[in-house]
């Protein structure tokens, strides 16, 4: 018994050795890491990991995966898979190449279509690809020679054609960007030459302003056109003719026009030794100059422009006649130089924005002493700091008036008011005190007397339109809402006009009609109804005028006649003043003209509102 339990041990021990071994023989091998993989590697690895490299797409992966793949023969035992794999990557190269063309970057397509390896399946067509991108660039390329030999030329009309001719090219570098730009400059060149054509035709007076002005307006030529270079030689001429005239104004003594003249002219144009330094004296003069109105802030660009004008200065030699001027200049610019340091530090400091930062920066600027150049830039910079600390010690108080005004009643607008008025007339911060005060007193006049212009609009809404004008004159000049109820006032006087004058006619009307009929004095006493501030006054009086014209001279026939006038009403008219009697002894007789009282007109405030009150 005891042998055969050692049997079945045996057995199973080699059993389970068995079963072990199996699993080794069909297990996968592990993966390789790809990070520690070389050339010393294993093949297969080399390719899993060429294979995981370009997997993503990206340019490096697919280049170093393409270099591994076509590195092999047909001898190597990993050719065919290595072929399939090679031929997907080198679409994918050739895919990246085409997106690079198409974004102009020729350099980047070829260079990628290169690294196809030869024993790729699309070799062939990578070295298509390069063959037909460089004839299209070397099309582009023609087309835009001959289009900048045009534009030297000015034959405007073929440089405009080669635009037409690289939109034909399909490489979008010619055919988008380099089109784009050389319609750009065709305009540019063209306006250039028109420039210098001008500045020729102004150079002809050969006067010194003839000559500056030319010399100006090809100043303004951009220098990377053909037609700058083209006028380079009348720059030059006329450079030197100017030069030569400034040095003559030197000589005189007229040293200003000298230096306005030299100014002028470029200091790239090359000069005769004493007309150059002439030129180096007069820009620099100019750089060293400065305008206290415009240029009270220190700046790094001040501080450029006077090391500028020093450096020219210095180039100037001791033999000239110009040394003795460049030195005098050169010692002013130095000293300005240190003036505006000076300054641009104190400026640093008050640009901090503290009282403490503000005083301090105010007692650097004072070091810049009275016999200094920039004396007056300094004390223009302390005083605006001064006022920067008014403003810091003022702002809490119109701050609190800003605080007070916010709920915008009357009671708080007056109470903000009279915090803003704190703040003395003399300090920094009354011009926008003065401007809060006044913002707050037309919120106060509107509050109070927009219920006045809401009832004149009521009066107006409902037709009276009198009532409506005298509400709204209430509103008194100087008052916020003035200019509104004046406004209002013109608009319903205008119809309150319209109405009258409606009720005029008729009145005018009746007493025209009793004219025609020779009812003289009635129609004069009617037509007296049309009051001295009603609209046909003017034309009731000159009818009036007429018809008591007319019954003067009825009474003046009968009185010759030795007719007796008609005895009539005391109502119709004064006692004095006879009736007259119909015009013919065939007329019908005609019932006697009743009598009709003057009508006295209404006092002005029922009948009239004048249109331009007295303010």
């Amino acid at each position: 018994m005891q042998g055969a339990a050692l049997l079945l041990a045996a057995l199973g021990i080699s059993g389970g050795l068995g079963i072990s071994g199996l699993l080794v023989l069909t297990q996968l091998p592990p993966l390789p890491e790809c990070q520690t993989v070389s050339t010393a590697s294993a093949d297969v690895e080399q390719l899993h990991c060429a294979r995981e490299a370009a997997r993503g797409g990206d340019l490096p992966g697919l280049l170093a995966a393409m270099t591994l793949a076509g590195s092999w023969t047909d001898r190597h035992p990993l050719y065919a898979e290595s072929q399939t794999l090679l031929a997907t990557w080198s679409q994918a190269a050739l895919d990246l190449a085409r997106k690079k063309y198409s974004e102009s970057d020729m350099q980047g397509a070829i260079s990628i279509a290169q690294a196809v390896p030869t024993n790729s399946s699309l070799y062939a067509e990578a070295q298509t690809l390069i063959a037909t991108w460089n004839n299209e660039w070397q099309d582009g390329e023609a087309i835009y020679a001959t289009a900048q030999d045009a534009l030297k030329a000015q034959n405007w009309t073929l440089a405009s054609e080669q635009i037409t001719e690289l939109g034909k090219v399909s490489n979008p570098y010619w055919a988008e960007r380099r089109m784009a730009e050389l319609t750009d400059q065709v305009v540019v060149e063209q306006e250039a030459w028109k420039t210098l054509q001008a500045a020729r035709n102004v150079a002809t007076g050969a006067t010194p302003d003839a000559l500056r002005g030319a010399i100006a307006q090809i100043l303004t030529i951009n220098p990377q056109t053909h037609v700058w270079q083209a006028a380079q030689t009348e720059l030059q001429a006329w450079s030197t003719g100017l030069a030569a005239v400034a040095l003559q104004r030197w000589q005189a003594g007229d040293i200003e026009d000298a230096y306005d003249l030299g100014r002028q002219i470029p200091l790239e144009v090359a000069l005769p030794a004493e007309s150059q330094h002439l030129v180096l004296v007069s820009h620099a003069h100019h750089l060293s100059q400065w305008d206290s109105q415009l240029d009270w802030q220190p700046s790094i660009p001040q501080m450029v422009k006077l090391r500028e004008a020093i450096a020219a200065l210095r180039t100037i030699p001791l033999n000239s006649r110009f040394h003795p001027t460049a030195q005098a200049l050169l010692q002013s610019g130095e000293a300005q130089l240190a003036d505006v340091a000076q300054l641009n530090y104190a400026q640093a400091l008050a640009a901090l924005g503290q009282r403490a930062t503000l005083e301090w920066a105010m007692a650097q600027a004072s070091l810049v002493e009275r016999d200094r150049p920039r004396r007056i830039q300094a004390q223009t910079l302390i005083d605006h700091w001064q006022q920067e600390i008014q403003r810091i010690e003022d702002m809490p108080l119109m701050a609190r008036a800003y605080e007070l005004a916010q709920p915008g009643t009357i009671a708080d607008l007056n109470a903000a008011i009279e915090a803003a008025g704190q703040v003395p007339q003399t300090r920094a911060l009354w011009a926008e005190a003065k401007g809060a005060i006044d913002t707050w007193t037309a919120q106060i006049q509107t509050l109070e007397d927009r219920p006045i212009l809401t009832r004149a609009e009521r009066y107006a809404a409902d037709g009276n339109l009198a009532r409506a004008v005298r509400e709204a004159r209430t509103v008194q000049p100087q008052r916020a809402l003035y200019e509104e109820a004046r406004a209002a006032i013109r608009q319903w006087q205008i119809e309150l006009d319209r109405v009258r004058m409606a009720d005029d006619r008729k009145v005018l009307d009746e007493a025209t009609a009793l004219a025609n009929r020779n009812r003289l004095t009635q129609a004069i006493n009617i037509a007296n109804q049309i009051g001295g501030d009603r609209p046909l006054h003017g034309e009731a009086q000159r009818a009036i005028a007429q018809w008591d014209a007319q019954r003067a001279a009825l009474w003046q026939q009968w009185e010759a006649d030795g007719a007796e006038p008609s005895p009539r009403s005391e109502s119709s008219a004064p006692s004095s003043e006879p009736i007259e009697p119909s015009p013919t002894p065939e007329a019908a007789n005609p019932s006697p003209e009743p009598s009709r009282p003057v009508v006295t007109p209404p006092p002005p405030e029922a009948s009239t509102i004048p249109l331009y009150p007295n303010p």
